[in-house]
């Protein structure tokens, strides 16, 4: 049984990398509307704050190199690890053609191999932004990742797609649609399909995160990324509503990011921890 839950699972990570190679030359239209950009200045608000320039960062989900590029801007020195052949060359590129002169490595594989990739590399934070995460179905090795890698007072970002998303609730139900509305409280794995493949996705909760790295990690901070604002896809309605609408409901939006219980009820959580001693890597 063991080697066939290991089969199984060798056979969904496959058929994710294949829907994100798949998707790789649509996704950065898919995400560059309004409403990722606001939920992406949240995530690069919170790094900001935290990581000094010339900060030491291993990100793990890169994409297509946004982040990545972004974070190289600042004088960041990072190692950005996917999964997905086709994301890694669009991150390249767009690394290559930010000419930032700053060292960035690109390492092709996921959260649990990462490890085996890094040598004697230590890190001031490790980032994960949009989901990459949800694509895993343990996060245990995220916090042994920390363990080992994080130095003193280093810190963990993890952005996921939120377990409860209010928006989505409403808009499914309003369309009539129950089983979309209430999809992300369905047992994990649920099955989202990418470009006509269907993922496995894990909905984790901040709770399922703290209690996965609580050997290690604790959780900091909480702040949630559109929950006033509703879900990218829905970019092409959004546009159409009138801007003072659009900027009054930004402004809820970021008045209620880190209220709870709403920080937990938009499209994306961004989770914050730090070593439980106050420490890095042992």
């Amino acid at each position: 049984m063991a080697v066939n839950a290991r089969g199984r699972a060798a056979a969904e990570i496959s058929e994710t990398v294949r829907a994100f190679d798949r998707l790789a030359p649509r996704y950065d239209a898919l995400w560059s509307g309004e409403l990722v950009r606001a939920m992406r200045a949240r995530v690069h608000g919170a790094l900001a704050r935290a990581l000094a320039p010339g900060a030491r960062v291993l990100e793990i989900g890169c994409g297509s190199g946004i982040d990545t590029a972004w974070l190289a801007a600042r004088g960041g020195r990072v190692v950005a690890a996917d999964p997905s052949a086709g994301m890694l060359e669009r991150a390249r590129a767009r690394v290559d053609a930010g000419r930032t002169g700053c060292a960035v490595r690109f390492v092709c594989c996921g959260l649990d191999a990462l490890d085996r990739h890094l040598g004697s590399c230590r890190f001031d934070a490790i980032v994960s932004n949009f989901g990459a995460l949800n694509c895993v179905p343990r996060l245990d090795a995220l916090g042994r990742l920390a363990a080992a890698r994080l130095e003193p007072g280093g810190r963990v970002f993890v952005c996921l797609m939120s377990r409860v998303c209010l928006w989505e609730i409403g808009w499914f139900l309003l369309k009539g649609d129950p089983r979309a509305a209430f999809r992300r409280l369905r047992p994990s794995p649920v099955g989202v399909d990418v470009e006509g493949i269907v993922v496995p996705t894990w909905y984790h909760r901040v709770g399922d995160v703290a209690r996965a790295v609580a050997p290690w990690l604790a959780v900091r901070a909480v702040t949630g990324c559109g929950v006033v604002l509703p879900p990218p896809y829905l970019e092409d309605g959004w546009r159409a509503v009138p801007v003072p609408i659009r900027r009054a409901a930004a402004a809820a939006d970021a008045a209620l990011a880190r209220l709870a219980p709403f920080n937990r009820m938009g499209d994306h959580v961004l989770v914050e921890l730090v070593a439980r001693d106050g420490g890095g890597a042992r």
